[in-house]
Order: C-alpha cells, then sequence, then structure tokens
C-alpha cells in the first residue's frame, strides 16, 4: 500500500509572453516557503512538499532588475495532491508577475480525475448524503459521483475531509495534519 502523503507536490510552471523571448535568456528564481531560491529553467517542474499550506515566490533578475516579476501566492496542498500553479512574468520589467493555481490531480489520478474538482460533493446537515446524489438516479449518481479523495470539508470545520467515494468520512486535514472529526 502506498503512501498518499508521499506524492503531495506543486507543479510549479514558469513562463512569459512570447514576445518577450529575449528573457529566455534569464533563469528565474522560485522560493517555497522562505527556503533560499532556486535557479529554475522556463518551464513546469515538480516540487514534493509535505501537505499543508506552502507560500512560493517567483521573480526573475534581468538587467538592472534584481526582482523583475516579483510575486508571491499561498498553495494549500492536500495529502497526495497535485496543485498546478503558473507564473507569468510580466510584459515590462517593472510590473509583478502573476500566478493562477488550481489543483491538478489528487492520489496520482489520471488527468481525468481532475474533472471533478468542479464537481465536489456537499453534505446536507446530519452527515447526510451529498445533495447531488439526492437529484439524479441512483445508478447515474454513482456513475458519476467523485472519486475518493480529500477535498473542502463542506462543514467548514477544518480544512479538508475524506471523501471515500459514497460518503463522507471522519478522516480531516488541518495544514497537513490529519485527525478525526465524525460528521453529525
Amino acid at each position: 500500500m502506498s503512501d498518499p502523503y508521499a506524492a503531495s507536490a506543486i507543479d510549479i510552471e514558469l513562463k512569459f509572453f512570447p514576445l518577450a523571448f529575449l528573457l529566455y535568456l534569464f533563469k528565474p528564481r522560485v522560493e517555497i516557503d522562505g527556503a533560499p531560491p532556486l535557479t529554475v529553467s522556463w518551464g513546469v517542474a515538480r516540487y514534493p512538499v509535505a501537505p499543508g499550506r506552502h507560500q512560493v515566490r517567483a521573480y526573475l533578475p534581468y538587467l538592472f532588475f534584481t526582482h523583475m516579476g516579483d510575486a508571491v501566492t499561498t498553495i494549500d496542498v492536500a495529502p497526495g495532491q497535485v496543485v498546478r500553479a503558473t507564473w507569468s512574468a510580466p510584459w515590462l520589467a517593472f510590473l509583478a508577475g502573476k500566478w493562477q493555481v488550481a489543483p491538478a490531480a489528487m492520489g496520482g489520478a489520471a488527468p481525468g480525475a481532475a474533472a471533478f474538482a468542479g464537481a465536489v460533493p456537499q453534505a446536507m446537515p446530519g452527515g447526510a448524503p451529498p445533495a447531488y446524489a439526492a437529484s439524479v438516479p441512483a445508478a447515474v449518481a454513482a456513475a458519476t459521483a467523485p472519486a475518493a479523495a480529500w477535498h473542502p470539508d463542506p462543514t467548514g470545520r477544518h480544512q479538508m475531509r475524506y471523501w471515500d467515494g459514497a460518503a463522507w468520512t471522519a478522516h480531516v486535514s488541518d495544514n497537513g495534519v490529519t485527525a478525526s472529526d465524525p460528521l453529525g
């Protein structure tokens, strides 16, 4: 049985506007949680991290600008989740870069599994089955239900709660620390 925490990572994509092709000659820098900056190449790279909240900073030493496009974002990574973050260099050297963050996959699942990210089930009061299951026939609900994975806690008591594919469980996570909190 594999460890779900081992697959937690952030995929960071670094890109620039095509007409600013001279930026390709300069190497961007990435800092994760205040660690010393890493000199990286343009494109996508995976950084394994522990589950929890992470602060990611990217910038580019460019000519007389030591921190061109300096921008920081906060990324929440659930156990077993890979989050995709894209930093775009600015088109003018004195502007800030832009971050876009989106969940990529849970538990190393196939890329198609990310399509369920928008269909996170919502629990009804008292821990009843998800609301969408009541509005569709049982056969359709079973076929379209999101796969087992960590999702935002529908009760709001914790950051994440585990969905086992059929119902919410008592397993919860806050800042990467797991615990048990039964529904109800």
